[in-house]
């Protein structure tokens, strides 16, 4: 199925891609090629190393980014792989965690 994946940050597109998901893989891909894509843009506008590391502290996703693609790709209910947390904001989108796998030991 062709997916449409729009990521909105508060006053632009950070990312507008067509994918043609059908499995796991091709959801994944979908997700890592977005993030490819939101990398490069952050970069590309880096003009010194100070510059640089603060795009590097920038990329890790909020919350509330996180839940908008995983909602844009179409994912409603989840199982995680991760110890057990609280996600409020899961909830505002629609979003149901239904369990944790569990981790393997180190």
């Amino acid at each position: 199925m062709k997916v449409r994946l729009r990521i909105q940050g508060d006053s632009a597109v950070l990312y507008d891609g067509e994918h043609d998901v059908s499995d796991a893989d091709s959801f994944g891909g979908a997700f890592a090629d977005a993030w490819k894509h939101m990398l490069k843009r952050k970069f590309a506008k880096a003009s010194s190393v100070g510059a640089l590391f603060d795009a590097l502290d920038e990329m890790v996703l909020t919350e509330r980014e996180r839940d908008q693609i995983l909602r844009e790709l179409g994912v409603r209910r989840m199982r995680l792989m991760a110890a057990p947390r609280k996600m409020p904001s899961m909830a505002g989108f629609g979003l149901e965690v239904t369990g944790y796998a569990d981790l393997p030991k180190r």
